[in-house]
């Protein structure tokens, strides 16, 4: 079982080891404080069931003081050998965008891929609906070209547009479940394990190739806001049997 969560400088030892075995681009730690300092909530980790990190985004926020312009970019993303082809990728991937978008408002993501990396390409335009901005020539160390990729950031596409009305429905009636919000990579999971034996064979870069695995349940919207709609409503007809309730608290 792997656990994804917000990264802190706690972890830097255990995200720069994971950068250096499975990518050929690495940083100076006062890189990676700077991102995670900074921008705290959007850089994410992902560790197994003994605490050891198996995964990472590593991010940040570009033209924050331009609310036209504000978006997040993608600096780093990497996951251990053993734990490919599980989706992981895609989930490190939303929860640091649904950061971006619900902590920082970003209009979009950003990020940069080889144009040799067919895998984490397929992964990124398949599964996360990144667009093709620009190929920047010589982008990398070693003289390789990099595509800069784009995706828009929406609040429904995180479930973030959904209010507490949305999920309490009609007085005296069960609350609403929002849908959950079906990505490229969710489709995938649901067609079952035939089509994810077709997904490509892992770049590497580390980053997945068409990203097979299901959603991480936590991500899920609306999921923390119905659980509290049913305990409201539950305390409410308690109060309400008791004579002692307000009609209008629910």
């Amino acid at each position: 079982m792997v656990s994804i969560r917000d990264a802190n400088v706690e972890d830097l030892l255990a995200m720069t080891s994971t950068n250096v075995l499975c990518l050929p681009e690495n940083y100076n730690p006062r890189y990676w404080l700077y991102h995670l300092v900074g921008w705290p909530h959007i850089s994410k980790i992902a560790e197994d069931r003994f605490g050891r990190c198996v995964g990472y985004v590593l991010a940040k926020i570009d033209d924050e003081t331009n609310d036209e312009k504000i978006h997040g970019h993608i600096t780093s993303l990497a996951v251990a050998r053993t734990y490919r082809k599980q989706g992981l990728a895609g989930r490190l991937m939303r929860a640091s965008m649904r950061s971006m978008r619900e902590v920082y408002t970003a209009l979009y993501c950003s990020l940069h891929v080889r144009e040799s990396n067919r895998a984490a390409r397929t992964l990124y335009e398949r599964s996360l609906k990144f667009e093709r901005h620009k190929l920047e020539v010589g982008y990398y160390g070693d003289g390789e070209d990099g595509w800069e990729m784009h995706c828009k950031l929406r609040d429904e596409d995180f479930g973030l547009d959904l209010t507490f009305e949305d999920l309490s429905g009609p007085p005296g009636t069960a609350p609403i479940v929002a849908k959950r919000v079906t990505t490229g990579a969710s489709k995938s999971s649901e067609e079952g394990a035939a089509s994810r034996s077709a997904d490509p064979a892992e770049s590497g870069e580390g980053a997945e190739a068409a990203d097979g695995g299901g959603v991480n349940p936590d991500l899920e919207p609306g999921a923390k806001d119905v659980a509290e709609a049913k305990s409201m409503k539950a305390d409410a007809s308690a109060e309400a049997a008791s004579g002692s309730g307000d009609a209008g608290a629910t």
